[in-house]
């Protein structure tokens, strides 16, 4: 009998990896009239894997045999159902009898990279609000749960539950779109697509669920989904390659952000001789490549922001100034509370702390999301700690633990507490 830990370590990469692209080629093939069969049949198969591999040990190829299960079980479940129609061969053009009899060959995997760009793309339909295009892509392509995407985007998990469900009948009634070519009416979308990747990237990065403050696979995904968007030739491919530079700055670091127990580290505290220079250097490229006259995005101002961080030999000779400056540009074009956080974490490096605090409590009068309190909180008691006012820090500190952050964010701000209560005696 295989270790369970390992066997659900692998499903649950896989899960991240495959199972929007599962999503994306069982619509393709039996219609998006079918969405909520086909996301029960994707569970389903996953499930089964957990408990097949449990005994019987990895299969040599586990995407085909999660692929050939997800079919079998989408057959079995609409015949059970009485829905035994799948697209007419015309439909899908010569491509229909090879999506059904899929192999895992280059010619597939180009198939089902199409499938998934045209599903990505569909879900961003103008019939459909913005903030529901991002839930309804992150749900479907990116496995997201309701808890992962009220996070994600600052909502109430039954209003996510409620928005998903409008949104995803409105995709059904579209069931044919998914069978025409559509890149090309889409591509003034492409702004909510990298809105989706980045929340993909962001959620992964400091994941919401569990004791794991890193999901990398879901950050991998966001990466590769980037990725697909520039092979595919969609527009605003400047864009496309800023995202894709700021999510490799970020993957460099990986390795020096969590102990081996996965607690937080700061970024003060960090190894850099943990970080990835390959990546880093991948990033460069793509940041270098992004360049446009007059065509500055938030993408492009965050990659930046990270370049300077990775290009800093310590925390002390980051250029806070430049940071601060950049995250100025920032608001103007995305203005929201965490952005002018950041700007003041920046400038209390260059400037000093106590102005940094001042303003801090300022922002603080005005209504913060709920999920993001917490950060505010722990920020405030950084500032307080270092203007020696150690009993204030701990009690904003408190406060920040009482707005409920994830398991490694309260490891972290305990930590900081018993710092601060270690240096009062």
């Amino acid at each position: 009998m295989a270790d369970p830990a390992h066997i659900n370590s692998i499903a649950d990469h896989l899960f991240r990896e495959h199972s929007g692209k599962m999503t994306a080629v069982l619509c393709r093939i039996f219609g998006l009239q079918h969405l909520d069969s086909i996301q029960d049949v994707v569970h389903d198969t996953f499930l089964e894997a957990l408990t097949r591999w449990r005994y019987r040990g990895i299969p040599k190829n586990p995407e085909a045999w999660l692929l050939k299960v997800a079919k079998n079980k989408a057959v079995n479940a609409f015949k059970r159902d009485g829905k035994t129609t799948l697209y007419e061969p015309s439909a899908f053009g010569s491509n229909h009898q090879q999506l059904i009899e899929a192999k895992l060959d280059h010619s597939f995997e180009q198939q089902a990279e199409d499938s998934q760009m045209r599903l990505l793309l569909l879900c961003c339909h103008p019939g459909i609000s913005a903030k529901n295009q991002v839930m309804l892509t992150l749900h479907i392509l990116g496995g997201f749960g309701i808890t992962e995407i009220a996070r994600a985007i600052l909502m109430q998990q039954e209003a996510v539950k409620k928005a998903l469900q409008r949104s995803k009948s409105s995709l059904k009634a579209m069931d044919n779109m998914l069978q025409t070519s559509i890149l090309a009416g889409y591509e003034k979308r492409i702004e909510v697509v990298h809105t989706v990747l980045y929340l993909m990237f962001n959620e992964g990065y400091k994941t919401t669920q569990g004791k794991e403050l890193i999901n990398r696979d879901l950050c991998l995904e966001a990466v590769r989904l980037s990725k697909l968007l520039l092979r595919k030739g969609v527009s605003r491919q400047h864009e496309t390659m800023a995202l894709l530079a700021l999510m490799l700055f970020n993957l460099a670091r990986f390795a020096s952000r969590i102990t081996g127990e996965g607690s937080i580290i700061e970024l003060s505290r960090q190894n850099r001789k943990l970080w990835d220079q390959a990546l880093i250097e991948k990033a460069y490229r793509f940041l270098d490549d992004s360049t446009r006259p007059n065509q500055l995005s938030r993408y492009h101002l965050e990659a930046i922001i990270a370049s300077l961080h990775c290009a800093a030999p310590s925390f002390e000779e980051t250029d806070w100034s430049t940071i601060a400056y950049l995250y100025r540009q920032l608001e103007k074009i995305t203005f929201s509370p965490l952005t002018t956080l950041n700007r003041l974490v920046a400038e209390s490096y260059s400037k000093g702390v106590s102005d940094s605090y001042h303003q801090l409590e300022a922002l603080m009068q005005q209504p913060l999301p709920a999920q993001q309190q917490h950060i505010f909180y722990a920020a405030k008691g950084d500032f307080l700690r270092r203007l020696n006012q150690t009993s204030e820090a701990v009690k904003a500190y408190h406060l920040a633990i009482s707005c409920s952050p994830s398991p490694s964010e309260r490891n972290f701000l305990e930590d900081q507490i018993a710092k601060c209560k270690k240096s009062i005696h």
